[in-house]
C-alpha cells in the first residue's frame, strides 16, 4: 500500500482518464490513497549533558491513554500529552484511520503552484522540515494519528518556528494565543512556546485529534484547523452535507479554507517523494541538541560570552525565547544547545551574569477615538509621546479614528511612579510583602514574571501599586474616551458607588464633568 501511495503521486487527471481510472472531486479514494505505516522503534531523543533525557515514543492501542492502556513516560514533555491520564475517558475513535490523498484538478493546481510558482521557497520548506522530522514524526505516532498530518506544517509556515501572521498566529503550527494556551503552551513576556518545535507539535497533534473526534472526517478536521470548528459546523448545517468536497463548492466557507485541504494534499504528495516532482531530497543532518537546566534569569548574550557559543546559534535552538532572556521559572528553564555543548554550558553556568532589569509593565490595546492625539493618549495612560511611539513602532504623530495602539496597562496620569525593590540574599516573597504592607498575592500579581515562590538575589520586584485615595473629597475630571466603568476600575470603586455619589441615573457622562470619587 505504501508503494501505491508513492506511485499515484505522478498520476494526472488526464492520464487517469486514458487508462480508465475515474477522476473526481469526491473524497472517496479511487485507488489514490496512501495508508500510513507505523515504524517500530522510532525514538525522539533530546539529550542533555550532564542532565539527559532520552525517551521512546511507542504505539498505543488507545491514543487517549485510557485506564486500560499504559501511559508511557515522556520525560518533561509528558504533561503536554496528558497531565492526568487516569482521568481521561475512553476514546471516541479507536482508530484515526487514514488520509485519502485524492488527486483532482484542485490538487493538481496546487502541485503546479509549488512546482512552478514557488519552487525555491518550497524547497526551503522541505529542507527546514526535514531537520525537525525526527522530532515531529514520533509525536504523531504517539497520538496514533496518520503521519501525513505532520506535513500540514509545510502549508502553515514551512515549519518556521518564528513565523508570525497578520492574525497574530505564531510558530510552525500557527497557533493563536487562545488555542495555544488551551493546549498548554505558555505565552508571556519571556517565552512563547508556540514557537517551540516539539511543544507546539504536541499541541498541534492534540488539537487535530480533538477536531477529528468532533467531525469524524480528516478533510473537515483540517478545514476546522484553518477556519475554526464553529465555521465548519455552520457550513455543515447550512449545506446539509458532511462531504468537504461538496461544501467547498458552496459560499459557506472562505476561499482560503476551500484551498486549504487541496494544498495540504499537494504538499504531502511532494514531501513523500520530492524527486518525483522535481525537488531534491534533503541531505542536511537533522538538529541534534543537548538540554541544560538553567535556574536563574540570564541573557543569552552572557551565555555566549561565557561559553563561546555564538549568540545566533543559541537563538536558533531556542526560538521560544522572545527577548533572548532565559526566564527564572520555578522549575528552571531547559536551554537547548548543539549536541556536545551541553557539558560546556553546565560547567560554566555559575558564571552567567544575572539579568536584573525588570520587564516593562504589561500592555493593552486602545482604539483611537474622535478628538484623540498621541499627546492626549500618552497623557491619559501616564506615558510620554516618545515611549508611546516607540511601543507602536511609529515615526510620525498622525493617528486616525479607529487605529489600535498598544498602551501601558493600568497606567493613568493619576498614578504615581511605581516603587521597585531589589531582592537581597535570603529574602522571601512573604517577607517582602510584609515589609511593604501588601499580601503575597498582590505582590505576585504586580510581578507576572515571577513563577511560583522562587525569587533570586539581585532581581527587582514592583512593590507599590496605585496609591490609596487621599483622605477627604476626591474629584476627577472626565476626559474624552472615559466611561464610568473605566473610571471605576481606575480608582478601585464600583460603578454603583460612582452613580450614588454623583446622583447619576444612567451611565452617560460628559467630557469635562467633575465626578466625586470619594466622599
Amino acid at each position: 500500500m505504501v508503494v501505491l501511495g508513492i506511485v499515484v503521486g505522478c498520476i494526472s487527471p488526464g492520464f487517469a482518464q486514458d487508462v480508465g481510472l475515474p477522476v473526481t472531486d469526491s473524497p472517496e479514494p479511487v485507488g489514490l490513497s496512501y495508508v500510513p505505516q507505523y515504524v517500530e522503534g522510532a525514538n525522539l531523543i533530546i539529550g542533555a549533558t550532564p542532565i539527559s533525557y532520552s525517551f521512546s515514543f511507542q504505539k498505543l492501542e488507545n491514543p487517549f491513554f485510557s485506564q486500560t492502556s499504559q501511559f508511557h513516560a515522556l520525560g518533561r514533555y509528558g504533561p503536554l500529552f496528558h497531565s492526568k491520564p487516569e482521568e481521561i475517558p475512553p476514546t471516541v475513535h479507536s482508530s484515526y484511520g487514514e488520509i485519502s490523498l485524492v488527486l483532482n484538478s484542485t490538487v493538481e493546481r496546487n502541485l503546479h503552484y509549488f512546482q512552478d510558482v514557488i519552487p525555491e521557497r518550497f524547497q526551503e520548506y522541505l529542507d527546514r522540515f526535514n531537520r525537525y522530522k525526527p522530532d515531529v514524526q514520533p509525536i504523531f505516532e504517539e497520538f496514533n494519528l496518520p503521519k501525513e498530518l505532520m506535513y500540514l506544517s509545510l502549508v502553515e509556515s514551512g515549519f518556521n518556528p518564528r513565523a508570525y501572521s497578520r492574525a497574530h498566529a505564531a510558530g510552525p503550527w500557527q497557533f493563536i494565543k487562545a488555542t495555544g494556551r488551551l493546549y498548554g503552551l505558555r505565552i508571556n513576556w519571556y517565552v512563547d512556546e508556540r514557537r517551540d518545535p516539539v511543544k507546539s507539535t504536541v499541541a498541534a497533534a492534540h488539537h487535530l485529534r480533538d477536531l477529528y473526534d468532533q467531525f469524524g472526517s480528516w478533510p473537515l478536521a483540517l478545514s476546522a484547523y484553518n477556519a475554526g470548528p464553529g465555521k465548519i459546523s455552520r457550513a455543515i448545517r447550512k449545506s446539509r452535507t458532511r462531504d468537504y468536497w461538496k461544501i467547498r463548492k458552496t459560499w459557506y466557507i472562505r476561499r482560503e479554507t476551500k484551498e486549504y485541504v487541496p494544498r495540504f494534499i499537494a504538499a504531502t504528495l511532494i514531501a513523500l517523494d520530492p524527486t518525483l516532482y522535481g525537488f531534491r531530497k534533503n541531505v542536511a543532518p537533522p538538529h541534534k541538541i543537548d538540554e541544560v537546566l538553567v535556574t536563574k534569569r540570564v541573557h543569552l548574550r552572557s551565555v555566549a560570552q561565557t561559553t563561546g557559543i555564538p549568540l545566533q546559534e543559541l537563538r536558533k535552538f531556542n526560538p521560544e525565547l522572545r527577548r533572548n532572556i532565559i526566564p527564572a521559572q520555578s522549575q528552571g528553564y531547559y536551554l537547548k544547545v548543539a549536541q556536545g555543548k551541553g557539558a560546556l554550558v553546565a560547567r560554566h553556568q555559575h558564571q552567567f551574569k544575572l539579568w536584573t532589569q525588570p520587564p516593562p509593565p504589561p500592555s493593552q490595546w486602545y482604539r483611537v477615538r474622535w478628538g484623540d492625539s498621541l499627546s492626549v493618549i500618552a497623557k491619559r495612560f501616564g506615558m510620554s509621546v516618545r515611549s508611546l511611539k516607540r511601543l507602536n513602532h511609529r515615526s510620525g504623530n498622525l493617528v486616525h479614528v479607529g487605529d489600535r495602539l498598544r498602551v501601558r496597562k493600568g497606567r493613568s496620569p493619576n498614578h504615581h511612579s511605581a516603587t521597585w525593590y531589589t531582592v537581597a540574599s535570603g529574602d522571601t516573597l512573604s517577607e517582602i510583602a510584609k515589609r511593604f504592607g501588601i499580601t503575597v498575592r498582590t505582590l505576585t500579581r504586580m510581578n507576572p514574571h515571577v513563577s511560583g515562590t522562587r525569587i533570586y538575589a539581585g532581581s527587582t520586584l514592583r512593590v507599590k501599586e496605585k496609591p490609596a485615595l487621599s483622605k477627604g473629597r476626591h474629584w476627577y475630571h472626565v476626559r474624552s474616551g472615559d466611561s464610568l466603568w473605566r473610571i471605576a476600575r481606575q480608582f478601585s470603586v464600583s460603578v454603583t458607588d460612582l452613580k450614588l455619589l454623583n446622583n447619576l441615573t444612567s451611565s452617560f457622562i460628559k467630557v469635562g464633568r467633575r465626578l466625586l470619587i470619594s466622599p
